[in-house]
């Protein structure tokens, strides 16, 4: 005698995908030197599919900042448009943007950038006025004076 038990088979998990910027459609471009404050930054993001979660963070200097906003979405992308007002006093500056499907939460009120179990992803700019990093503080990893990326201090003691 045969016999068989059959079963419905276990759902599958959905599978989510972690934000991913579109690095070569940032504008403006991540691998170039900013001498002139932008009048506003797009960020294409691929999202695994269109309803996707989507948050973002902008950082000056380590320091968040609360842009205006908007996204609108192409063909599974979700672009991001921001703007950010220009500091007053001309200094070198590093903006960063972070993308994730949500960020840890909140410790002592402040937000933190490390992204959900999905994962993120992030671009950086240096805004450089006057063309150079020469009399600008350095940055913790920025740029070296022959335009490559390392730790560099300040002062006269990062040349």
């Amino acid at each position: 005698m045969v016999s068989c038990i059959t079963t419905e088979p276990a759902p599958l998990e959905q599978i989510q995908h972690r934000p991913t910027i579109l690095d070569d459609a940032v504008d403006p471009p991540v691998d170039q030197l900013l001498f002139d404050w932008p009048a506003e930054f797009t960020v294409p993001v691929e999202l695994g599919d269109s309803s996707q979660a989507l948050q973002v963070a902008v950082f000056v200097d380590d320091e968040g900042v609360a842009p205006v906003e908007s996204q609108t979405f192409e063909g599974g992308n979700a672009i991001v448009t921001f703007q950010l007002a220009q500091p007053a006093l001309p200094a070198c500056h590093r903006i960063e943007f972070l993308v994730a499907n949500g960020f840890a939460s909140l410790i002592d009120g402040a937000a933190l950038t490390t992204p959900d179990g999905v994962g993120g992803d992030s671009v950086t700019w240096f805004y450089m006025p006057g063309g150079g990093p020469f009399g600008c503080p350095g940055f913790e990893q920025g740029l070296l004076p022959d335009g490559g990326l390392g730790t560099i201090g300040s002062g006269a003691d990062a040349l």
